[in-house]
């Protein structure tokens, strides 16, 4: 669900897409060795922002635009030309988003995983976990770029894991990730194994009683969700929709790795549960 800007905010924003929106039109008539902007759009904008500070953000953007000179072009070290207004947008994002990892990195790695609601005795850091491992080359992907230097492929791949890191960001894709997992993962894999409508059922239920927000924590935290979402079917995209079937010795292996999984995560959804609400 989008952000229900006020009435306030939403003027603002809509002065500042009208400015940069005219100044963009006045420099659709001069020749220029990059492409300008492309014009801003209102309502694209209150559907993509989740909170106040991203708004802010957008609309400091938008009026960076139209301060004077925004639009001169600047060449860097590698011949890569940018508008000032763009230099300064990556520069700003490459800042925010590695000062963001680095905290993650540290909060995360801070984590001692649980198993079935019972802490374990060594941290995410201690273990070698992946996904602290993911964090920390985006953060290095991210911060170790310097504008000034790098080459247009170089430039592109930075521009694509910041636009990678923003979205993973945003609320939204917490809810759709809570949604997919209790709606999706869990649900299509106990009727690939057959397993319990009840305990399913029953755990699923429980899980609903946690926001997104909550759901995450636990996610991170619990070993058995991320285990059972580790063993989601993902479709074989080498073969048409008809063929999508799994091998009975494919089945088999998944109900001899999940049946257990489950039934301890069953025993000790409440504890789970409760501990996150």
């Amino acid at each position: 669900m989008a952000y229900k800007i006020s009435k306030e905010s939403e003027a603002e924003l809509r002065r500042a897409v009208n400015n940069f929106n005219s100044k963009v039109k006045r420099l659709e008539s001069v020749d220029r060795e990059i492409d300008i902007p492309e014009k801003a759009n209102i309502e694209a904008i209150k559907d993509r922002v989740t909170n106040k500070w991203e708004l802010n953000r957008e609309i400091d953007k938008l009026e960076r635009f139209t301060q004077r000179n925004a639009e001169e072009l600047i060449k860097n070290k590698s011949g890569v030309v940018l508008s000032r207004w763009e230099f300064e947008n990556i520069q700003r994002e490459q800042k925010r988003l590695s000062a963001r990892l680095l905290r993650e990195i540290e909060r995360y790695g801070k984590i001692k995983p649980s198993e079935f609601g019972e802490k374990q005795a060594l941290s995410y850091a201690q273990m070698g976990d992946d996904k602290l491992f993911n964090l920390k080359s985006r953060y290095k992907a991210i911060s170790n770029k310097k504008i000034k230097d790098i080459n247009k492929d170089q430039l592109s791949k930075l521009i694509g894991y910041i636009n990678t890191t923003n979205a993973n960001y945003r609320s939204t894709k917490k809810e759709i990730f809570y949604d997919n997992f209790i709606d999706g993962t869990l649900l299509n894999l106990g009727y690939i194994i057959g397993y319990d409508k009840d305990k399913i059922k029953h755990i699923k239920d429980k899980l609903n009683e946690l926001t997104p927000d909550q759901f995450i924590k636990a996610f991170n935290s619990e070993l058995s969700l991320r285990y059972i979402q580790d063993k989601n079917v993902s479709p074989d995209k080498s073969k048409p929709q008809e063929e999508q079937t799994l091998t009975e010795k494919q089945i088999g292996q998944l109900t001899d790795d999940l049946t257990p999984v489950l039934d301890e995560l069953y025993e000790n959804i409440d504890t789970i549960v409760d501990s996150y609400k």
